[in-house]
């Protein structure tokens, strides 16, 4: 199916604001992983003893959340009509991790997605984008669940520390920010209502194109609970991933105290005051997890887990070369 320009994202603008948002989140990065490691040397050669074990525990968890983030994929595509096989989407899918790792933004990765999928599935780019704003979405509910089920109950682990209590804080106005955005756009997405949103407003064309894909998601509901269902150990995968790279720096921790911590890591690493939230996650793995390990082994093992991401990023690029422009592949 040819693609049109019409299809592309729009460019970034040429102003250069963009970019120094870029420039700005390295700097905010790099200052808090200055902040975050002075005074840590004994912590960084403990570092030195690893337990690969646990380092190739994380790998195999980062593995595992990949294939599943490409199973979710898969069905908020074939809603749309699009019907690739799970390895192809997997592929992309993986390869956009790389890209969040390294790209300044929150949308850097997705955007990438869509164009690798467009040039591997042949599938529109802005299609693209809309299935996976729709993915992101459907793991929401995984979100709230963990939140309530960790987060809630390790609560005082969290407001020890003055960084967490704030991360709990935000964690909690940043769910009912999302839950709220998910209502509204379900409600939207009745047919009657799209077509009485006023088309003078700016940006009406796109709330249309994405209430038009929330209908068509709302009417596929056995495809949703099982996204949402894939969801749940998706993001246990990736929790673990963490986990995994604390221990593997002997940090010694309990699984359930990691799990506790991470929704609020993740839903702070969005905001744009680093690079896909370096620092960020760092700072708060050494002050939450620091009364019971060397902070400066907590970051660590919170950067092992990172790298971790990028490197299963670097798997799906390998894997991408396997695959023929035109959509299909050895295997398929």
């Amino acid at each position: 199916m040819p693609v049109a320009d019409s299809d592309l994202p729009p460019a970034p603008p040429t102003d250069g604001g963009w970019r120094w948002t870029g420039v700005l989140q390295v700097v905010g990065s790099v200052g808090l992983l200055m902040w975050v490691f002075v005074g840590v040397g004994s912590g960084l050669r403990q570092a030195a003893h690893w337990h690969w074990g646990w380092a190739g525990a994380a790998m195999l968890s980062t593995a595992v959340m990949a294939a599943l983030a490409g199973l979710r994929w898969t069905l908020m595509l074939r809603v749309q009509g699009v019907r690739l096989p799970w390895h192809r989407v997997t592929a992309v899918s993986m390869a956009g991790l790389l890209l969040d790792a390294v790209l300044p933004g929150a949308a850097g990765g997705d955007v990438a997605r869509a164009l690798l999928l467009r040039r591997h599935g042949r599938v529109p780019v802005r299609l693209g984008l809309l299935t996976l704003v729709v993915d992101h979405l459907s793991g929401l509910l995984a979100l709230v669940t963990l939140a309530i089920g960790f987060t809630a109950w390790r609560r005082d682990l969290l407001e020890a520390t003055p960084l967490g209590k704030a991360g709990v804080i935000y964690l909690a106005w940043f769910l009912l920010g999302a839950v709220g955005f998910t209502l509204f756009s379900l409600w939207a997405s009745h047919a009657d209502r799209i077509k009485k949103m006023p088309a003078h407003l700016p940006g009406t064309s796109r709330v249309r194109e994405l209430a038009g894909a929330f209908h068509a998601y709302a009417g596929a509901w056995r495809q949703g609970l099982a996204a949402a269902l894939v969801s749940v150990p998706l993001m246990l995968a990736h929790f673990t991933t963490f986990y995994c790279g604390v221990r593997a720096v002997g940090v010694q921790v309990a699984w359930a105290d990691v799990m506790a911590l991470m929704p609020v890591v993740d839903a702070v690493a969005l905001l744009p005051v680093s690079l896909s939230g370096l620092g960020v996650r760092e700072a708060l793995f050494a002050q939450v997890l620091g009364p019971d390990a060397a902070p400066g082994l907590a970051a660590i093992g919170s950067l092992l887990g990172h790298a971790c991401l990028a490197l299963c990023g670097v798997a799906g690029w390998l894997w991408l070369a396997s695959i023929r422009r035109d959509g299909s592949s050895p295997d398929s």
